[in-house]
């Protein structure tokens, strides 16, 4: 072949491993895939290609896996419906007599009998001179939701055994009725005036306190173990491990795995950390090493000084609450530590597993186990202190993992060398983002039968009430970005979506954990209808929903969402009337001056909309709107107005972002910005008791939930039985 037709080749070889070669961006340019780009991606998928000239070669490997791959590698039923497989042998064989039995994940057995066959189904390939019919087979019975084992007799070809999904046909969710909300609180800038924090306790203080006045979600950002020392990055969206917490949240004031709790409360004093605990309390920035080495000084202190009696040898396992092998990951942190270094700068034998040649300190094992066995108790007895209450502990679910980081050690057949996972240009990000996370290679998920998107949702879901999934879009597509290309050159690998979201459901419905998908309104419309088929929540962001025109009115939220007025990666509503973020973007050389100045415009005209439309509806007086000479809404009085509008929507859940009731403008974070910009710091300028005391908070948060009220009694059975179809 010539190199026209190589490239030809190579292009239908990447769309045959479900590679998309072509897309149109934000802006409607069309962007097709270089085939540097495809070279780079698809020995990543696990092809054997390194040059143009081995396409041919790549070919034949693939084609001789479809010839040979009897059934999919991961079988879907809905519950209550029939289970079909595809099953694919050489053209002259038969398949009478097979027979199916299910072995359930308790141990038990059904069985299914004999397949019903349709001859009109089948599909004939010819796989390089082998041929090859796919016969659809189709048993019914009745087995129950989870995670089995199909054992598929087939006369002549012996037995086959593939994992069984069975899943209810959607995740759960709100009952039709709901009309709920809660506020948004990042656990590091909350302040209490006592302890040792910020720590998970103050989840539940910040529960108690929005339960008086009606409250029933508190939501925070992820709270995963992230690297707090060297390796160093503090962001939330990059943790180590999506199966561990992180211990800079413990209440050190409360270790009991170590011996007795009064001990470990006068150790706070004997090491001499009571003035820094102050200190750390009325910090208007959170300090995040210093608060990891006050964590390190007090728990490792509490390890070491731990009598014979103490618990240390019976923290492993998954500690009551969570999954994931805690020894080996204790035995990572430990290796990180005595090294200094993220795995990949490790020997080959240490990457691949055996850390026999690193000296592992036994105190730092000890101290990790201590650390995730306390952080999964206290956690743990937070979500039920706040469930005893009719309550929701609402996290947020990262879609990707840092590099260097456990899971990425423990399940390299998993990850996807030589690439990262990023984002196309947008409006916001016109060179695309690149944002260093290895993405998980589909048919490797697939071969473990997605064992470990399961074990990352029960990790959240055994103790969130309602969980978000960052990017959501990745359930169905993740955008690869090859080592040393810029991001625009990266390209969408498509994922098995039926098979995540059969997973999806069986853990939201076993843990009654209500789902969010991150949809700011820039998805494809086939993942908006999957989470409509699904029943997964979607979010409206208030901030992207004001039209620019004159006069125009925000859209109105629709009833199986999120709702909020921004989110942590965008401005603050006070930040966004003052269009702070235009200022940020051109200070960081994303945004040339004359662009800048149509956006101020644009900004302009939106918030005066948004100014206008409330008070039009009675909502925010025309003094706090600018009044007629077009100044300034005042920004805490129109964040009230503008939460109180979501609260008399039918949107199930509205979320009060707290920072925007006394006009926070300093955001939590400031996308695309190197790890030394201050992000994922700011803290609230009172304490939780204080904001109790604030009659501009409270008076706000009890106009939220008078409105929820009035949404809850405009609701109509008829209205209750057409939305919950």
């Amino acid at each position: 072949m010539n190199d026209d037709e190589l490239r030809h080749s190579l292009f239908e070889l990447a769309r045959a491993v479900g590679v998309q070669t072509e897309y149109w961006d934000v802006r409607g340019q069309h962007r097709v895939a270089s085939v540097e780009a495809l070279l780079a991606v698809l020995p990543a998928l696990g092809l054997p290609l390194g040059a143009l000239g081995d396409v041919a070669a790549a070919w034949a490997d693939l084609r001789h896996r479809q010839a040979t791959r009897d059934l999919p590698p991961v079988l879907v039923a809905t519950e209550g419906d029939a289970l079909t497989l595809d099953l694919r042998l050489p053209e002259a064989s038969t398949v009478d007599g097979c027979h199916l039995t299910l072995v359930l994940e308790d141990g038990g057995t059904v069985d299914l009998g004999a397949a019903h066959f349709d001859d009109r189904v089948g599909q004939l390939d010819d796989f390089n001179g082998e041929r090859v019919l796919t016969r659809r087979l189709a048993f019914t019975g009745d087995w129950p939701v989870g995670y089995h084992t199909a054992v598929l007799d087939v006369p002549g070809h012996g037995v086959l055994e593939r994992p069984v999904l069975v899943a209810p046909s959607t995740v759960a969710g709100p009952p039709a009725d709901e009309r709920a909300w809660g506020v948004f609180a990042p656990l590091h800038a909350v302040r209490h005036d006592t302890g040792a924090g910020p720590n998970v306790r103050d989840l539940d203080r910040l529960g108690r306190w929005i339960g008086e006045v009606g409250g029933s979600v508190v939501a925070t950002l992820p709270l995963l173990a992230g690297y707090l020392d060297h390796p160093y990055d503090p962001s939330p969206y990059s943790p180590i491990s999506r199966l561990f917490w992180n211990e800079l949240y413990l209440d050190l004031t409360d270790l009991r795995e170590t011996g007795d709790p009064a001990a470990a409360r006068a150790r706070l004093t004997a090491h001499g950390v009571s003035d820094e605990l102050a200190e750390l309390r009325s910090a208007s920035v959170f300090p995040t090493r210093r608060q990891a080495d006050l964590v390190r000084r007090v728990l490792g202190a509490a390890v070491a000084e731990a009598p014979a009696t103490a618990t240390l040898g019976d923290v492993g396992g998954d500690g009551g609450v969570g999954v994931g092998d805690l020894d080996d990951y204790a035995r990572f942190r430990a290796a990180v530590a005595a090294t200094g270094t993220g795995w990949h700068g490790w020997t080959a034998a240490q990457r691949g597993g055996d850390l026999s040649g690193i000296a592992l300190d036994p105190d730092e094992i000890a101290y990790h186990r201590v650390a995730q066995a306390a952080m999964r108790r206290q956690l743990g007895d937070v979500a039920a202190a706040l469930r005893a209450r009719g309550q929701r502990l609402y996290l947020d679910l990262p879609v990707g993992v840092h590099a260097d980081g456990y899971d990425t050690w423990r399940e390299q057949d998993l990850f996807a060398r030589g690439v990262s996972t990023g984002a196309p240009p947008d409006d916001f990000f016109t060179e695309g983002q690149d944002w260093g996370f290895p993405p998980i290679v589909p048919e490797a998920s697939r071969a473990q039968g997605h064992r470990h998107w399961r074990d990352c949702l029960r990790h959240h879901m055994q103790v969130a009430g309602v969980l978000r999934l960052d990017h959501v879009m990745g359930l169905h597509r993740l955008f690869w970005v090859p080592d040393g290309h810029a991001a625009p050159d990266g390209v969408y690998v498509h994922y098995p979506r039926e098979e995540l979201l059969a997973v999806l459901a069986i853990e939201s419905h076993r843990h009654d954990c209500w789902v969010v998908g991150e949809d700011l309104g820039t998805v494809p419309d086939e993942v908006r209808e999957a989470m409509r088929h699904h029943d997964m929540l979607g979010m409206y962001v208030t901030e992207f929903r004001v039209p620019d025109w004159p006069g125009a009115a925000p859209e109105a939220p629709g009833h199986r969402v999120v709702a909020s007025l921004d989110t942590h990666d965008t401005p603050t509503l006070a930040g966004f009337v003052q269009a702070l973020d235009i200022e940020r973007r051109v200070d960081a050389g994303r945004l040339d001056p004359v662009a800048a100045d149509h956006e101020r415009a644009v900004r302009h005209q939106q918030v005066a909309n948004l100014a206008g439309y409330l008070t039009g509806a009675g909502l925010l007086a025309e003094a706090a709107a600018g009044g007629d000479r077009g100044a300034e809404p005042d920004a805490p009085a129109l964040a009230a107005a503008a939460t109180a509008l979501l609260a008399e929507s039918d949107s199930a859940v509205v979320l009060v972002t707290l920072e925007d009731l006394w006009g926070e403008t300093e955001p939590q974070n400031v996308p695309g910005t190197p790890v030394d910009r201050p992000n994922w710091v700011h803290r609230f300028p009172a304490t939780l008791a204080g904001l109790a005391d604030d009659e501009v908070v409270t008076a706000a948060l009890r106009r939220v939930d008078a409105a929820r009220a009035t949404a809850r009694a405009r609701l109509r059975p008829a209205t209750l039985s057409e939305e919950h179809r």
